[in-house]
C-alpha cells in the first residue's frame, strides 16, 4: 500500500525503482533518451525495458489516464511518491483497456482526500558524514561530498463532506 511505497529506501525517491522490482523489469539502456542524462530530459531516470522490449515502448499511465510523453517516450507527470497510492505493473497479458504496447503497462494511482483532514511533511537527508570511509586494503581514502536534502508536504481533506474532496503535494 502506500505506506510501503512511501517508507521504501529509494535512491532520490523516484518511484521508477519501484516498477524496476516486478519481474521482468529491468533498468533500461545506459545511452537511452528516457534515462535522465541528456539535455532534453534532465529529470530522475525513467528508463525501464520491459520484458527485453525498448524502454520506450511502455505504456505509462496515471489514474488510468495517458500519462506518455510523446517526443521521447517516457512519463510525462512524475509524481512524488508522497502522492502514489498504488504502483500497478503489467507485464503480458493485458485487457483491451490498455493493451496498446509492446512493453509494460505502468499505472501509478494517487492518493485522494477524504471526510477526514489528513497530510505530511517531510525531509530526506543525505550526507557523507553518514557514509562510511572507502576502505581499501589499510588505505584511507577520502569520502565524496554528498548533500542531498529533499523537502515535501501533502494534504487532503474534505471539500464538501461524502462529496467532494482534494489532495495536493509538494
Amino acid at each position: 500500500g502506500a505506506k510501503q511505497t512511501q517508507d521504501l529506501p529509494l535512491n532520490g525517491r523516484n518511484f521508477v525503482q519501484l516498477v524496476q522490482l516486478a519481474p521482468g523489469v529491468n533498468e533500461g539502456p545506459p545511452d537511452s533518451l528516457t534515462n535522465g542524462s541528456k539535455l532534453d530530459d534532465r529529470r530522475q531516470s525513467a528508463s525501464m525495458s520491459v520484458n527485453g522490449q525498448s524502454d520506450v515502448l511502455n505504456n505509462e499511465m496515471i489514474d488510468g489516464a495517458d500519462n506518455n510523453e510523446r517526443l521521447i517516450g517516457t512519463v510525462a507527470v512524475r509524481p512524488s511518491l508522497e502522492a502514489i497510492a498504488e504502483i500497478s505493473v503489467q507485464t503480458n497479458t493485458y485487457t483491451a483497456e490498455v493493451g496498446r504496447t509492446g512493453g509494460g503497462i505502468i499505472n501509478i494511482i494517487t492518493k485522494s482526500g477524504s471526510n477526514q483532514f489528513h497530510g505530511s511533511a517531510f525531509e530526506f537527508f543525505r550526507n557523507d558524514i553518514f557514509d562510511a570511509s572507502t576502505y581499501n586494503f589499510g588505505a584511507t581514502l577520502p569520502k565524496n561530498e554528498l548533500r542531498q536534502n529533499q523537502f515535501g508536504a501533502s494534504l487532503g481533506g474534505p471539500i464538501v463532506k461524502d462529496r467532494t474532496f482534494f489532495f495536493g503535494e509538494y
